[in-house]
């Protein structure tokens, strides 16, 4: 015959608390490993320059050029601007929206005076007078913020004035930067004008003498095609750089209005 299989047994009194505290020590045992501290970085190996400054750009950074030129071009841009004008002008209406929720918080004193002329018959034996009247009033109106509607609204009102401020800012840099930029690739052009010119005149002057020496059978006709070559390289590129020349002189013309 088979044996019977014993039923389980039920830990009672001492035994179960044991069994509680080994499960407790077992559960602790099989946590998630400690994870190592990670190393930091020296500031050796951050690579920043010793005068750095952080934050944001200079609102008047053009100025560091010592160019008066640029200066003049970008005070004339920021005034002529119809965008940066719009902006201004919502600043403006965000700061006076925001001095009106500050004094909604305030109790509000109105008063009224006035001064009257009046010709009555109130004078001795009925005979007509003249009197004049005056009238003072005084009126005190407070709105206690029980639900904190008016400090939301105060809240609100200098939240769109930061934005309106930060939008005016970005876009009085955005406007500065694009003159610059501008006036920068200007003077870039005019210098690589000013350099192809001169290189066209000095290989003209060395096709000339090319084709001296070739007259006089020192010289060769492939010395001479090859210079010609280089003279009519060089002229076609003076054309393009003009042109290019225009054109950003036409985006500053825009800028400044």
């Amino acid at each position: 015959m088979s044996a019977l299989p014993m039923p389980p047994r039920r830990l009672t009194g001492a035994a179960a608390w044991v069994a509680v505290l080994a499960a407790a020590l077992a559960g602790c045992a099989s946590g998630p490993p400690p994870q190592p501290a990670l190393p930091t970085l020296p500031t050796a190996f951050a690579n920043v320059p010793g005068d750095a400054q952080p934050g944001e750009p200079a609102a008047a950074f053009w100025q560091g050029f010592q160019d008066p030129q640029l200066d003049a071009l970008v005070a004339q841009a920021l005034s002529a601007n119809f965008d940066l004008r719009l902006a201004v002008a919502r600043l403006r209406e965000a700061r006076a929206l925001a001095r009106l929720a500050d004094a909604n918080l305030l109790p509000q004193v109105s008063g009224t005076a006035g001064a009257a002329r009046v010709r009555d018959f109130n004078g001795p034996n009925n005979a007509l007078a003249t009197q004049t009247l005056y009238g003072v009033g005084l009126d005190v109106r407070w709105e206690a913020d029980l639900f904190g509607r008016l400090s939301a609204e105060r809240r609100a009102a200098q939240a769109e004035l930061l934005s309106v401020e930060s939008d005016a800012q970005a876009l009085r840099l955005s406007v500065s930067a694009e003159v610059a930029r501008n006036y920068f690739e200007l003077r870039g052009l005019q210098e690589r004008l000013r350099v192809s010119t001169a290189s066209l005149q000095t290989q003209e002057s060395t096709l000339r003498l090319v084709q001296a020496r070739q007259e006089v059978g020192r010289g060769t006709g492939l010395d001479t095609e090859r210079a010609r070559a280089l003279v009519q390289r060089t002229a076609a590129g003076v054309p393009a750089l003009e042109a290019a020349l225009q054109r950003t002189r036409y985006r500053l013309a825009v800028l400044c209005g």
